[in-house]
């Protein structure tokens, strides 16, 4: 058992492990994932935009940083699960980009 503050109050909570900076908690029989800082990195992280909630599974994204060598679509064509997409360069390697899913090709954001 541990105490945390919460919102400036004192709670008791488990401790079940830790993971790096990542602590397993458990209060009242809930599971919670909490991420210690130190002042300078929780400081920073205020200034940080946290991802929206919203399901982005239909958006592709490169893997890694890369130059753009061929857009193999366009928008509006349809695309079967595995078709190939995109194809980036980096550290001087070829890397395809697949579509996820089956689908539409709603927006390109890069250019060749």
């Amino acid at each position: 058992m541990m105490l945390a503050d919460v919102d400036g109050r004192e709670v008791a909570v488990q401790y079940e492990a830790r993971r790096g900076r990542r602590l397993f908690l458990r209060h009242y029989g809930n599971k919670y994932e909490v991420v210690v800082y130190d002042p300078q990195s929780a400081e920073l992280s205020r200034h940080i935009p946290e991802r929206g909630s919203e399901d982005q599974a239909h958006i592709l994204r490169a893997p890694m940083p890369g130059v753009v060598k061929k857009v193999q679509c366009q928008e509006g064509d349809s695309v079967a699960q595995g078709t190939l997409i995109v194809t980036l360069e980096a550290m001087k390697m070829q890397n395809p980009l697949f579509a996820p899913m089956t689908g539409r090709i709603k927006k390109i954001h890069v250019a060749e």
